[in-house]
C-alpha cells in the first residue's frame, strides 16, 4: 500500500497502514490480524464478511478504538489516532461513532426512551435538547409507539431498530454495525439493512460485520478476510 498523503487523509474515514493484532497467552501467541491495509471513504458503506476466526470483529473492535493494534497505523478521520490516551479515544468513541450489535445490547432496567437517551446524557446535552432528538429519532426508526416499553416487552427487530436508535443518536460521522441482522428473521433482517443503508444514503459512513452474502449484498463494497488477512476487497453492484 501507497504511504499515506495529505489528498488520501483528506477524502478518508478510514486508513489503516499495516495493522496487525497478536493476543499472547502463557502457552502461545496468536495473530489476529496480519498486515491490514484498508482506505475506508467518508460515505462508504462496507461489509467485512470472512469464516469464523478470520478477525472480522478484532478488526471492527480495532476501527471503534477498543483494541489497540500491536502494530501499524490508523487514522481516523484524518487524524492518527494510534497512540491516543484512553480518555481521547472514549472522546471519539462517544462522539463520532456509533454501535449496533447482534445481541443488541439495550440495558434492561431502562425503557427504550431511556435507553436511546442515554448518550445524550453523556455527551451533556440539555435535557428539552435531549427530548427533542429522542423524539424525532423514534419516529424515525418508527417505534414512537413502544417509548415507554423495555427491551423484553419488544420483538427482536424492535430492539435492533432502538439500537441503531441509540447508536445515531448523538449523529456519529461512523456507524460499525457487528453482525446486526444476526439474531432476526429474514424480514426483520431486510427491514434493518434498509435502515441502514437509509442511515448510509444520507452521509453516515459504515461498516459491517456479516456471515450474510445476502445482506453484505446491501453494502457497496464487499471485504474477505481469510486467516486475519484481506483476501479481496470488491465494489459491489448494490447502488448501481
Amino acid at each position: 500500500m501507497e504511504h499515506c498523503n495529505a489528498d488520501k487523509l483528506k477524502g478518508s474515514m478510514i486508513l489503516l497502514q499495516n495493522i496487525s493484532k497478536t493476543y499472547q497467552t502463557e502457552d502461545m501467541v496468536a495473530a489476529v490480524l496480519k498486515g491490514i491495509n484498508l482506505y475506508v471513504e467518508k460515505g462508504e458503506f462496507v461489509a467485512l464478511m470472512g469464516p469464523s476466526g478470520s478477525g472480522k470483529t478484532t478488526l471492527l473492535n480495532s476501527l471503534g478504538l477498543i483494541d489497540t493494534p500491536s502494530q501499524g497505523k490508523y487514522f481516523f478521520d484524518g487524524e492518527d489516532v494510534t497512540s491516543l490516551s484512553a480518555k481521547k479515544k472514549t472522546l471519539i468513541r462517544r462522539n463520532q461513532i456509533g454501535f449496533v450489535f447482534q445481541s443488541f445490547n439495550l440495558i434492561d432496567e431502562l425503557n427504550i426512551y431511556e435507553n436511546i437517551e442515554l448518550p445524550l446524557i453523556y455527551s451533556g446535552v440539555k435535557g428539552a435538547e435531549r427530548k427533542e432528538v429522542v423524539e424525532t429519532i423514534l419516529e424515525r426508526m418508527k417505534i414512537g409507539h413502544r417509548r415507554k416499553f423495555f427491551p423484553h416487552q419488544l420483538s427482536g427487530g424492535q430492539q435492533q431498530r432502538a439500537a441503531i436508535a441509540r447508536a445515531v443518536v448523538n449523529n456519529p460521522s461512523l456507524i460499525l454495525a457487528d453482525e446486526p441482522t444476526g439474531n432476526l428473521d429474514s424480514k426483520n433482517g431486510t427491514e434493518v439493512m434498509d435502515l441502514l443503508r437509509e442511515l448510509n444514503s444520507t452521509g453516515t459512513t459504515l461498516i459491517m460485520v456479516t456471515h450474510s452474502k445476502h445482506f453484505a449484498g446491501f453494502a457497496n463494497r464487499i471485504v474477505n478476510l481469510f486467516d486475519g488477512k484481506i483476501l479481496s476487497d470488491n465494489v459491489t453492484q448494490a447502488f448501481s
